[in-house]
């Protein structure tokens, strides 16, 4: 029992605290990253439809292919029918499911529901540079503007 009163004696509390409240602030930085995406991952609108959207991958070659994703979600209590329609800002994008600078797809999304879609963009650009899509994703209750941007760059 001395042996123990003796170790507990020469611990720097101090240390040891310190040491617990920088565990508790990284698990507390950790969440925050990862449930509530603050950096450019938040949803955007207000009421019902609410909608977030990237590239993936952001940078790529003049000739090459990417994806822009829009996430759209039902935030609201009853289903609705929604609209997303994206625009090439320049003659060098195109889609590859239409083959020209504008792609439209209807959904129907349930109370509470979230849906991914994808359409792939191809490049044709001469030159390097951030090149952007339009986003317009439209409902009977509103719609949202947003753009997608990609960078572009020379081999």
């Amino acid at each position: 029992m001395k042996a123990l009163s003796d170790l507990l004696a020469r611990v720097k509390w101090k240390s040891v605290l310190m040491l617990a409240l920088l565990l508790v602030l990284s698990a507390a930085i950790v969440w925050v990253l990862f449930t509530m995406k603050p950096f450019g991952q938040s949803y955007k609108g207000e009421g019902d439809i609410q909608v977030r959207s990237w590239s993936d991958p952001s940078r790529i070659e003049t000739s090459g292919k990417s994806t822009a994703k829009v996430e759209v979600k039902n935030a609201g209590d009853d289903d609705a029918d929604v609209l997303v329609k994206l625009e090439a800002f320049d003659p060098a994008l195109s889609f590859e499911q239409t083959g020209g600078q504008v792609v439209n797809e209807s959904i129907r999304l349930g109370r509470g529901e979230s849906r991914e879609l994808r359409f792939k963009v191809v490049f044709n650009a001469t030159h390097g540079g951030r090149y952007g899509l339009k986003e317009t994703v439209s409902s009977r209750t509103g719609s949202i503007e947003d753009e997608i941007f990609f960078d572009v760059f020379e081999k």
